[in-house]
């Protein structure tokens, strides 16, 4: 009574179910968060060469570790229980420019592989950028963010690339700007 006191009336509810795009938008999430992690399994390895490419991608440990808890995550079964990490974000890993300056890209000093950033090869680098986005890209030939950088590798797997799509919806439902901006729509 209090509640439509202070906010009025409005229709009736009939039912607290999800609806029909809510239902579309947690089931092309739960999809894309699945092939992810059958990628990431497949394709990741703890060296670079061969057809994996042939250099490093440097990611900041705070995004891997979202990464990490949304691709070992159970099945969304609501909105809110959505837990993408969001756009790949390697702005950690640098000093930030004065205002109004162009990105300098200077690495930021005493920085621990595998503590303050994680390394991955080609392949796996280009699941997760098309997937989520974000940047910038810190590609190296070694496992080291002190390192040269290298020009990156345009790398996908089999699986994300256009003669591996059911239709252009297909692929076009798995990337970021679907799932994460536009929320299927």
């Amino acid at each position: 009574q209090a509640l439509l006191r202070q906010h009025g009336g409005g229709p009736m509810l009939r039912s607290l179910d999800l609806c029909e795009k809510c239902c579309d938008l947690l089931a092309k999430y739960n999809a894309r968060r699945k092939l992810e992690h059958a990628l990431a399994c497949k394709y990741d390895t703890k060296e670079v060469g061969g057809n994996q490419g042939s250099y490093w991608y440097l990611l900041d440990n705070v995004w891997v570790s979202k990464w990490k808890r949304y691709v070992k995550a159970a099945d969304a079964e609501h909105i809110k229980s959505m837990c993408s990490p969001g756009p790949i974000s390697n702005d950690r890993l640098f000093i930030p420019a004065k205002e109004g300056e162009p990105p300098y890209m200077e690495v930021r000093q005493n920085l621990r592989a595998k503590v303050e950033y994680h390394g991955v090869n080609a392949l796996i680098w280009g699941v997760l950028h098309f997937l989520h986005g974000g940047g910038p890209v810190v590609c190296r030939q070694e496992f080291d963010l002190k390192g040269i950088p290298t020009p990156a590798e345009d790398l996908l797997p089999e699986e994300l690339t256009p003669s591996a799509w059911v239709s252009k919806d297909s692929i076009v439902e798995l990337s970021w700007q679907f799932v994460d901006e536009c929320k299927a729509d």
